[in-house]
């Protein structure tokens, strides 16, 4: 359960957040300046940052856009599939 940490750089942990979360082509942006989906896409990856083997949402699409509820749910689905519990 708790191993070596790799050393990332901020740069590209800001990398491997901002493409799991599909936000890569707003990694520049003030997290202030997202939009609601993208917030909570956000939040989303930064609790998958050391993929837990058990992932608990509560209403993670509630009052979200169409496409970031679409990103949140095919992310479930392939955490799932990776093995991943996803409640």
């Amino acid at each position: 359960m708790f191993g070596p940490r790799q050393r990332r750089s901020s740069s590209s942990f800001a990398g491997f957040v901002a493409g799991d979360a599909g936000l890569t082509e707003h990694r520049r942006e003030r997290v202030a300046h997202f939009s609601a989906g993208m917030q909570r896409r956000l939040h989303m990856a930064v609790g998958l940052v050391h993929r837990p083997k058990v992932l608990i949402m509560d209403e993670p699409t509630v009052g979200i856009d169409p496409q970031s509820r679409g990103h949140i749910l095919d992310t479930v689905r392939r955490l799932n599939a990776e093995g991943m519990t996803v409640i």
